[in-house]
């Protein structure tokens, strides 16, 4: 055998060892950890899992009036979501915005209780942003990140 061909090998049995590395690391689960960010359309409930507990996450009560892209506006406008979570124990709904959220004058908090835990969430995002053709050409989604304080 020559050298070239054992470094062919050996690059083989490399490969091969890396691809099943990443096999076995892989856990299948039915639901996602409620830590890190979670991305959910109008309407649809996602459950998540923290700490062995599930917990479900809705939104709802989308509200855009952001300034649409490449117009001339007379303030930026705001967007807002209610998230509704649901645990073994309650269920709590929490107003999220983005944008000129002062005018609403109500309180946005931050953090929410389940299970006992007190999760820190942050709104990302609300796309589609608005544009100046008033068609709608994708459903409302939400990005939201959490993390345990």
């Amino acid at each position: 055998m020559s050298i070239q061909q054992i470094k062919k090998v050996l690059q083989s049995v490399a490969v091969l060892l890396t691809l099943l590395v990443f096999i076995q690391s892989c856990e299948k689960s039915d639901s996602k950890s409620l830590l890190g960010a979670l991305t959910l359309t109008a309407n649809e409930t996602k459950v998540v899992t923290h700490q062995n507990r599930k917990i479900s996450i809705t939104a709802s009560d989308f509200k855009d009036s952001r300034c649409p892209i490449n117009a001339d506006c007379v303030w930026q406008g705001y967007a807002s979501v209610k998230l509704t979570f649901k645990d073994d124990v309650k269920e709590q709904d929490l107003l999220l915005c983005l944008g000129g959220c002062a005018i609403l004058a109500v309180p946005l908090p931050e953090t929410v209780t389940l299970n006992g835990t007190v999760y820190k969430i942050k709104l990302e995002e609300i796309t589609p942003y608005p544009t100046l053709d008033k068609v709608m050409q994708q459903p409302s989604t939400v990005k939201v990140s959490f993390s345990a304080l």
